[in-house]
């Protein structure tokens, strides 16, 4: 787009340059060098008369005089008939299709300082070519820079040229189509080469009047588009840190899941097992409970049963040492019970601590969240900012300016006009060419001023649908913030649960601890029913004598049995409800595990997606925002230099013939004409 502008506006500042040559000084003393000069039919020049026009209060001096000095515009010619190049005189008289293609050379070569360093720069000279054809002999005649006039009768054909701006300005000509080149083709029956007038001027950059400074806004809001679009990668690259430590933090919490899940099934086979041990020892001390009384029935008769008792008592020992073995398993199990406990304690704890971690990320992801909100709501107001500017921007100078030198040249064409009617038929025909020139400089003017406020239009049209589509980002960004805030406060509740978790799991610890301890006590009691049970045989010789004795103390393990089988029994309800537990802390834990696995996949959809944002923020900018900066900062200012440079040569060309300095310096042509008569003269 930038292109295509600065395209029209050279193009409008040729134009105007072009057609600002032709008018006529008034109420001004003139001091100008008019340079003559006659050209083969090739180009090369062989006669080169200066003319002086100076006029004072003591009146008009006019002068003309050959001089011997080389033209700063060199011209070389190329005739085609049907697309085969030969000279001109082999054409004339034949029939088909000729080209004419007249080629420029810039000779007045400078060497300026600018954008820091020398550069090499041609005085700006605009160059009009034009020659008249007889329609009778010629048809479909087109000029590729200039334009057409038939009147029915003849054709005029106009082309201009700007031989070294290509150069100078360091533009590509396939964007700009400015020229050095004037090629006019035809159709003819039986060809004659007229006459080529040229006319050539220096004066084509002398008003343009750009200077950089004017240019000064537009790169200070080029300068805001590239920082605010740095600030969006910034925001992006920050919102992209925040995820990853958010999917490192759910990674951690998965993979601590795992080894929570894996505790509490070694929890619940260890509350299965210590369950089963349980059933067991209650039924056991319930039997025992059961022969006890039996046992103390049958003291009345111990003292018949003693010798009984003393052959037997082998049998009562191997089960109390059966006794101890078991209390020994019981106080194994419950020391494993107990350590199990511990570390599903300690899983729970640093599963809270992760939770925690990752809460904390979170809540720096909404950080930069807010932050690319912000900067978003910074561009929009910039960018509405200069959508008000557009809106009321006032009328362009330009406008105003092709307004008044359409004015101007009404005016020319009307003293024109009137100096019809005062010259001979040789200068009425260039005059009425002159008028249709202007008449169609007038168009294009008019053209000039109604694409500049397309233009205009089409600027506010952009900035407008810019301003929309940032609306609608700035929309986005919002959603993000809000998204991540009900995230942040979701992981806040997952981290007072966890810590619910790990409190729980230290009070099972705690019970299982207690477990293992009453388990020694078992133990122990069991060792010293083994140790007894060897006292026993040393008072059986006694057991008659103290069977009353025994008899009471029948009576008093009756009731010590009755305190230990209720014991068991609460034992055996306790770790019921431990396994339990143990099983719905299971279920709960699968389900935890899977809600987890389901955030870890969500976390790295969104670590791949925000991947996918930074990449793209960053080839938006690399593409599309450094692109534009750079083009305007640097290609923009630097065509800006060369064409001020352009004006200042422009200006100051104002010596050519002597050393004496003219308000205007103008070069006119004539190519000699070459007729069938002529050629069968020849011959």
């Amino acid at each position: 787009m930038y292109e295509r502008m600065l395209k029209k506006v050279v193009a409008s500042f040729i134009l105007s340059s072009l057609f600002a040559c032709y008018m006529f000084p008034s109420m001004a003393f003139v001091n100008e060098e008019t340079i003559y000069s006659n050209l083969k039919p090739n180009g090369e020049t062989y006669k080169v008369v200066a003319g002086t026009i100076k006029e004072n209060n003591d009146g008009t001096k006019a002068e003309k005089n050959e001089i011997q000095k080389e033209l700063p515009i060199e011209c070389s010619v190329i005739y085609k008939l049907d697309g085969i190049e030969m000279p001109a005189n082999e054409i004339v008289g034949k029939k088909g299709k000729v080209t004419i293609e007249l080629k420029y050379v810039n000779k007045d070569e400078k060497n300026e300082w600018i954008n820091g360093q020398n550069e090499k720069v041609y005085t700006p000279f605009l160059v009009i070519s034009g020659m008249i054809l007889d329609n009778k002999n010629n048809k479909n005649i087109e000029v590729n820079n200039g334009k057409i006039i038939n009147n029915g009768e003849k054709t005029i054909v106009a082309g201009f040229a700007v031989p070294g701006l290509i150069e100078s300005l360091k533009i590509e000509n396939s964007k700009f189509n400015i020229s050095d080149t004037i090629e006019i083709s035809l159709e003819t029956e039986c060809f004659e080469l007229s006459n080529i007038m040229t006319y050539a001027t220096p004066k084509a950059f002398e008003s343009l009047s750009i200077k950089l400074e004017d240019f000064n806004e537009l790169f200070d809001k080029v300068n805001q588009l590239q920082s605010a679009s740095g600030q969006i990668e910034d925001g992006a690259i920050s919102l992209n840190n925040g995820i990853v430590i958010l999917n490192e933090g759910v990674t951690t919490l998965k993979n601590g899941s795992v080894s929570f899940d894996n505790g509490v099934s070694a929890l619940k086979q260890g509350a299965s097992s210590l369950n089963y041990g349980a059933i067991a020892l209650k039924d056991g001390i319930d039997e025992y409970a059961i022969q006890s009384e039996i046992y103390n029935q049958g003291v009345a008769k111990i003292s018949d049963g003693a010798s009984m008792l003393n052959e037997n008592y082998g049998t009562l020992d191997a089960g109390i040492s059966g006794l101890s073995d078991g209390s020994l398993s019981l106080k194994d199990g419950a020391e494993q019970l107990s350590t199990g406990t511990s570390l599903l304690a300690q899983g729970a704890e640093s599963l809270s601590e992760n939770v925690d971690n990752i809460a904390g990320s979170i809540s720096e992801l909404k950080s930069g969240a807010v932050q690319v909100s912000c900067g978003l709501d910074q561009i929009v107001s910039n960018v509405g900012t200069q959508k008000e500017d557009l809106e009321n921007a006032e009328v362009p100078q330009t406008i105003i300016d092709n307004l008044t030198l359409i004015a101007e040249l009404k005016r020319t064409n009307t003293t024109l006009q009137s100096e019809l009617e005062n010259v001979d038929d040789s200068l009425k025909e260039v005059l009425n060419s002159q008028i249709a020139i202007n008449n169609e400089s007038i168009e294009k003017l008019t053209a000039s001023n109604s694409y500049i406020q397309s233009i205009g239009n089409q600027s506010k049209e952009s900035i407008t649908s810019l301003y929309n589509g940032l609306t609608s980002v700035q929309s986005g960004a919002s959603e993000v913030v809000n998204g991540i805030s009900l995230l942040d406060d979701g992981m806040g509740e997952l981290s007072k649960g966890t810590a619910s978790i790990a409190s729980n799991s230290k009070d099972i610890a705690n019970g299982a601890a207690g477990v293992s301890a009453g388990a020694n006590q078992v133990s122990a009691g069991a060792t010293s029913l083994a140790s007894g049970s060897k006292q026993v045989v040393q008072g059986l010789n006694s057991l008659s004598n103290g069977a009353a004795t025994l008899s009471d103390a029948g009576g008093k393990l009756n009731d010590a049995t009755a305190k230990i089988s209720s014991g068991a029994e609460q034992l055996q309800n306790g770790t019921s409800s431990l396994y339990n537990g143990a099983n719905e802390l299971e279920g709960g834990t699968k389900v935890l595990v899977n809600g987890i696995n389901s955030l870890s996949d969500g976390s790295k959809k969104l670590v791949d997606g925000s991947g996918e944002l930074v990449d793209g923020i960053k080839k938006f900018n690399m593409d599309g925002i450094d692109k534009i900066c750079n083009l305007v900062n640097n290609d923009g200012k630097s065509l800006i230099k060369r064409i001020e440079k352009l004006e200042e040569l422009s200006k100051n060309y104002d010596t050519f013939a002597s050393d004496e300095k003219r308000d205007n310096i103008q070069f006119i042509s004539i190519m000699d004409n070459i007729s069938k008569a002529d050629i069968e003269k020849k011959k």
